[in-house]
């Protein structure tokens, strides 16, 4: 159409002018112009670069904002990026991501975030540009929250508890099924994402004979040094290994809006593994107090040749965490 319209101007402005009149002059700069006007559309960025290179925002406690460059990459069609580790309280109380569409995009949105925080929540939602809500779930690690929208800006927000460290991701594509898996496995009957261990991770001997853990040898079962993050693997034990937890409490809470008692244990990395069970625990266990549990590792989700582990613990919280439903700790516990 440019140059159809462009062919009628010339044969206008040939029929009209002299060679030597200043109207050539004119002729020769609309000319330039036209060219110029179809070399910026042409050199213009694709909405998956523009969107590529945002910046997450991350609104402290004070409201105040800093910006952190995105962990991203894309293809012709779809973006993923990532806000990097954010610890929420002191440092943040969101995480936030802005972009524009100018047509229907599918969403993935999730958090990651270190096994001792598993059994966590963060709250993710999305808002139009009028600040209606369009989405938004509370969700555990690695847990999508999907949808779909029009054309617009919007806003994803992220809001984890304070003391808790995650990785805030999203996803904008054509076709949802073109989240970026080349180190990930999706599973989409539980919109839950799994991370390809490492090599080093999984290249690990099984233990014969050790099979008691405490809070930081169990959060380092599960890391993967190679990759810097938890994976859903063991290093060293078979699926269907019983394994003993023992280890001193350092933290109880009891939540009487959802009836469970919430016990924390530090690690040697600073970081407190928290796990919840049913009802008002506070009368019967103490901080300081050893607790030791009787645990199994389970498959949790089994595909393109990969096995999946986590506590049989873990799943059965996943299971009741929608409805406030938390396990019986007398089904696990030891009594010393």
């Amino acid at each position: 159409m440019k140059k159809l319209i462009q062919k009628i101007i010339i044969g206008s402005l040939v029929s009209s002018i002299s060679l030597c009149s200043p109207t050539s002059i004119t002729f020769a700069n609309t000319i330039n112009s036209l060219n110029s006007a179809e070399n910026l559309e042409q050199k213009k960025p694709s909405w998956t670069t523009v969107l590529k290179g945002i910046k997450w925002i991350v609104v402290k406690i004070d409201g105040s904002l800093y910006y952190r460059d995105p962990i991203s990459s894309s293809t012709s069609t779809s973006v993923q990026t990532s806000s990097g580790t954010v610890k929420f309280g002191k440092e943040a109380q969101r995480t936030k991501f802005v972009f524009n569409v100018d047509s229907s995009k599918n969403l993935h949105l999730w958090g990651q975030t270190n096994f001792t925080n598993w059994l966590g929540k963060i709250n993710i939602f999305v808002e139009d540009s009028s600040g209606n809500q369009v989405a938004g779930k509370y969700v555990t690690h690695n847990q999508h929250l999907l949808t779909s929208v029009p054309a617009g800006k919007y806003s994803c927000y992220y809001v984890g508890e304070s003391g808790d460290t995650w990785d805030s991701w999203l996803f904008v594509g054509d076709n949802s099924k073109q989240l970026n898996t080349s180190n990930y496995i999706f599973n989409s009957e539980t919109n839950r994402m799994y991370l390809i261990p490492s090599a080093e991770h999984t290249s690990h001997v099984y233990y014969n004979t050790i099979n008691e853990v405490n809070a930081t040898t169990l959060d380092n079962e599960f890391f993967d040094d190679d990759l810097g993050v938890s994976v859903n693997m063991t290093k060293h034990f078979k699926t269907g290994t019983n394994i003993i937890f023992k280890d001193n409490i350092d933290s109880i809470e009891y939540i009487p809006s959802e009836n469970k008692t919430i016990f924390g244990f530090n690690t040697n990395k600073g970081e407190t593994l928290t796990w919840p069970f049913s009802g008002d625990l506070t009368n019967e266990f103490n901080i300081n107090d050893e607790l030791t549990l009787k645990l199994k590792i389970v498959d949790e989700f089994s595909a393109n040749g990969y096995t999946f582990q986590n506590l049989d613990y873990i799943l059965e919280t996943y299971d009741g965490m929608d409805t406030n439903t938390y396990p019986d700790i007398h089904k696990y516990l030891i009594q010393n």
